[in-house]
């Protein structure tokens, strides 16, 4: 399970307490107290279910946070430079508590370098799950760090942030900071100035342009695999255009990564996520689809209607609940034919994994949302339930295949989205003390 708060992200809530009232503090400093209290009393909480649950010796609990303060005004960076949106220590650095009965020793503490994006890898060690392709990761397991096993990772690590398209690469020791296009970059010995006060290039050594330049070329070659990322030429769709139609995943984006705008509160705008400019489909005309959420497990169960042609002849349900719990890949068939005139295309695709089943109905598709990534304009599908009958589709070759018959007039889109079998695989049994309860 993974639990976000949203407290003491500004605005705060508003959770008073009499424990401040003598303090002497300001109400900005005292209202950010407040919410961190609040938080502490529901880990309280959450952590006494896993105890009355029985699930407490068991189970591996992780607390983080994402940055540095947001002002030093209430949080505290203990002195390193720099706050929230910053590459600097300050906006980066954040302690970790990890408890893991029999796993974890009591009282043990760690300087070893980590991130969040250690926790897929980590998670995947804990329960001996094998990533299913080959994608690159960011991340390494920290399993061996968190057991006492070993002290750290080999490499360091790279991070860039949209705003002001800082970067930055660093390791164990040294740690390289710059801007995007920039040829100045800055070097700081985090072992003899962990608040990065002195900029080993402004009179650089031999051996600190060495560390820069050797900083710089790792900054370079991960950028250059976050693009490739970003293409989604690392994901494999496990769908085939037979016919007409294309494919597409969730990780492409038609625009080029700096041209993406930002909304006010410093959120990345993903209209382009699926060919959308200014509200336009790009690719309109055919039938596209669209790899969503791969590897999504139901939160609940899901109704969707049934992948065999043979029901009818069973005498069974046309429809069928896929039960929470199930993992599954997400397609959507996307038609929009986008001129004058009723437009009508046929396309067939072909997966890798078997279809559980399909979803047609527009508030079916509505209540499935959460395993797509679409935006609001691209979901829409109203006045699509008048027209059932304009998407028909027949399943074939041991329901791998899929044939779509999409019609639409102008203005409106049709949508279908292909629910398939996904398998997790295995790597042998989870770790000791790594049970369901975990």
């Amino acid at each position: 399970m993974t639990l976000w708060f949203a407290t003491p992200h500004i605005p705060l809530m508003d959770t008073p307490s009499t424990a401040y009232d003598d303090s002497g503090v300001s109400e900005e400093r005292r209202s950010y107290y407040e919410a961190i209290q609040s938080m502490d009393a529901q880990i309280g909480n959450l952590r006494g279910l896993l105890a009355e649950l029985d699930a407490d010796r068991r189970t591996l609990v992780m607390f983080t946070a994402d940055n540095g303060p947001e002002s030093a005004e209430v949080g505290s960076t203990g002195g390193l430079r720099g706050e929230k949106r910053a590459l600097y220590e300050g906006g980066l650095r954040v302690p970790t508590l990890v408890e893991w009965p029999g796993q974890v020793e009591p009282g043990a503490a760690s300087s070893a370098m980590a991130t969040t994006s250690d926790l897929l890898p980590t998670l995947l060690g804990v329960w001996r799950v094998a990533m299913p392709d080959a994608r690159p990761l960011d991340g390494e397991s920290l399993l061996d760090v968190l057991q006492g096993r070993d002290s750290g990772r080999a490499e360091g690590y790279t991070f860039c942030s949209v705003h002001g398209r800082s970067q930055m690469a660093m390791g164990e020791r040294f740690k390289l900071v710059t801007e995007e296009g920039s040829t100045e970059h800055e070097l700081y010995d985090l072992l003899e100035d962990p608040k990065e006060q002195h900029n080993l290039l402004e009179q650089p050594t031999p051996y600190a342009e060495a560390q820069a330049r050797r900083l710089h070329e790792r900054l370079t070659k991960w950028l250059e695999s976050c693009e490739i990322s970003r293409r989604g030429e690392d994901l494999p769709p496990r769908a085939t255009a037979l016919e007409h139609g294309e494919v597409r995943t969730d990780a492409e984006l038609s625009l080029p990564f700096v041209e993406i705008g930002e909304d006010r509160f410093g959120g990345v705008v993903y209209e382009d996520r699926y060919q959308l400019t200014d509200g336009v489909f790009e690719r309109s005309g055919v039938v596209s689809l669209f790899a969503e959420r791969q590897f999504a497990t139901l939160a609940a169960p899901l109704s969707v209607e049934r992948p065999d042609r043979s029901a009818k002849e069973r005498h069974e349900p046309p429809r069928r609940d896929l039960p929470a719990g199930a993992t599954v890949h997400s397609y959507l068939a996307h038609y929009d034919p986008a001129g004058a005139g009723r437009g009508a295309q046929t396309a067939r695709f072909a997966f890798d994994d078997p279809i559980l089943g399909v979803i047609a109905e527009p508030g079916d598709l509505a209540d499935s949302d959460s395993l797509a990534f679409a935006e609001p304009g691209f979901s829409s599908r109203e006045g699509a339930d008048s027209e059932r009958g304009a998407v028909r589709w027949r399943i074939d070759d041991g329901r791998r295949s899929i044939t779509l018959w999409m019609s639409a007039p102008p203005g409106e889109v049709r949508q279908v989205r292909i629910l398939t079998r996904a398998t997790i695989p295995t790597a042998g049994a989870p770790a000791e003390g790594a049970g369901q309860g975990g």
